[in-house]
């Protein structure tokens, strides 16, 4: 005999859902999309909880790839999901917790992503003009 779920679970499974659709940001990769987990995560890569107020936490766990800056990225992600959650539902975000589980490199690509690469001349130059 299978077991009937809640409102608040089949809520939490939508909002988990919407979490993980909003956390496709570039530079993002959430676990179950990677075939080499680094690490394996109970049932699946994002969770949804309510407080009594009405308001609702995410617990998200994902990779970033390789160059990406890992903060931005991460603040990239809380935005996104934060702002879609609400959107789409009545609910408001209280937190949404984004645990990084890894760094992936892109065997396809030849060079890997870089933010920014500062040669000898421009770091040099940047220096001199600090001092003027």
């Amino acid at each position: 005999m299978s077991k009937v779920k809640s409102n608040t679970e089949v809520y939490a499974e939508i909002i988990a859902d919407i979490a993980a659709r909003a956390a496709t940001v570039e530079g993002v990769r959430l676990l179950g999309e990677n075939p080499d987990k680094f690490r394996p995560i109970k049932d699946n890569d994002v969770h949804a909880y309510f407080n009594g107020d009405g308001r609702v936490n995410i617990d998200i766990y994902l990779n970033v790839l390789y160059g990406y800056n890992i903060p931005d990225t991460v603040c990239k992600v809380q935005i996104a999901i934060k702002d879609a959650i609400e959107k789409e539902t009545c609910y408001k975000v209280q937190e949404v917790n984004v645990s990084v589980m890894g760094i992936i490199v892109d065997d396809e690509d030849e060079q890997p992503v870089v933010v920014h690469e500062f040669s000898e001349e421009e770091d040099s130059s940047e220096r001199t003009e600090d001092k003027k």
